[in-house]
């Protein structure tokens, strides 16, 4: 998983930390997810107990299906328009490249994009 989900999530609403477990598992097994970034008050030191888990993932190709308990908010962005959506201030993309810790990012892709466009 690269990333220690208990230390990056603060707080877990439902069964989202059950949940996440088993997509980061599912996630390596998929080509088409890039990264999963954790976004949102429950990587942060706002929020209160019951915040959802926001995540956005990045993927290539076709855009994938992901069936989330009510507890989790995901945004799916494909990686070949990121660089526009963070060029036009997307506030779901930029957001995550500010204040988002990555959960899973096997070949650095958010990584290289949090080095490129830390400014």
């Amino acid at each position: 998983m690269g990333t220690d989900m208990v230390t990056v999530v603060r707080r877990w609403a439902g069964h989202s930390e059950r949940w996440l477990a088993d997509f980061l598992e599912a996630a390596s097994l998929k080509s088409s997810i890039v990264a999963i970034i954790a976004m949102g008050s429950a990587v942060r030191e706002r929020g209160h107990r019951r915040s959802d888990l926001d995540l956005l993932v990045i993927y290539r190709g076709n855009r994938p299906v992901i069936k989330a308990p009510v507890e989790v908010d995901i945004r799916l962005v494909g990686i070949e328009r990121i660089d526009d959506q963070i060029c036009n201030g997307h506030e779901v993309v930029c957001w995550a490249l500010k204040f988002g810790r990555a959960l899973y990012d096997p070949l650095s892709t958010w990584r290289s994009l949090q080095q490129s466009w830390g400014n």
